[in-house]
């Protein structure tokens, strides 16, 4: 079987690097399904996609949009200015968790002058249970490590807002990428979606990456209440000690160890007030 691997999708026509690395362009169905990482055989009539080891997905109005497939890692692009909300990065761990692919956190423009807090508080929130890096894709502060880091993962999407700088940090990665980046709107300090289709990069030294678009929500697919905790960042520890009720979803159940956590101070309030918004979204 001769096969491929989807690096860029336009719509009705994606590009597909084969096993010699040569690329091919192939015209698809505008609901085909296929997305970037998506290992493709070439030798039938249609392109048609080989079974998906995971994918990252996420809800929009009531449908399920695939950003990419077959990952080691997400590596979630943060900022102060647009300001990523926590409950946002919350939900991309949760996704990514779900289908056995790495969360890392990177948190770009270490250059402004809030960035600092910000990383400090992620630490302190997070608590050495995820990878999170401060980078300057603007003045290169970090770069070195955060690619010596990619190497060794594998393939990784990048996520975020628009604005966190997604391609200027793919751009100072890999300088020959010559990826479009977009001005922050002084109105409402929102980022302008530069990026419109994801493209698969592979990185010198080994290790790849996906570019995708910038997003302004996400909603984690297919996470059933019961396995919300499970994939909530701190909360494994804490349920090492189980709850009473094998059902307990850490809301208002008696002898549940996540509240008693939270009583004492082990869990914070807020980011308990996270958990609980996201249940009540599932």
């Amino acid at each position: 079987m001769k096969t491929g691997i989807i690096v860029s999708h336009f719509g009705v026509k994606v590009l597909v690097e084969d096993t010699h690395g040569v690329r091919l362009p192939f015209h698809v169905a505008r609901n085909s399904g296929h997305v970037v990482g998506d290992f493709v055989d070439l030798g039938s009539p249609r392109l048609r996609r080989l079974p998906r080891r995971n994918e990252l997905s996420r809800k929009v109005h009531a449908k399920t949009q695939v950003i990419a497939a077959n990952l080691d890692a997400i590596g979630i692009v943060t900022a102060v200015i647009p300001k990523t909300p926590r409950t946002f990065i919350d939900l991309v761990v949760v996704g990514a968790l779900s289908q056995n692919i790495r969360p890392l956190i990177i948190v770009n423009k270490s250059d402004e002058p809030d960035t600092a807090q910000y990383y400090q508080d992620l630490c302190t929130t997070f608590d050495d249970d995820i990878s999170i890096f401060d980078v300057s894709a603007k003045k290169g502060d970090h770069i070195a490590e955060l690619c010596d880091f990619l190497t060794k993962i594998g393939r990784t999407a990048f996520v975020g807002v628009s604005g966190a700088g997604k391609s200027s940090l793919v751009n100072a990665l890999l300088p020959n990428a010559c990826l479009s980046i977009g001005l922050i709107d002084a109105s409402n300090q929102h980022g302008q979606h530069m990026t419109t289709v994801s493209t698969l990069l592979k990185l010198p030294g080994g290790g790849e990456l996906i570019d995708t678009p910038g997003i302004r929500d996400f909603e984690p697919v297919d996470v059933a209440p019961l396995q919300l905790a499970q994939y909530f960042l701190g909360f494994e520890k804490i349920l090492q000690d189980p709850c009473k009720f094998r059902n307990c979803l850490h809301l208002n159940e008696p002898e549940c160890s996540i509240l008693a956590a939270v009583k004492s101070g082990k869990i914070k309030k807020d980011r308990y007030e996270n958990y609980v918004q996201m249940m009540k979204n599932l």
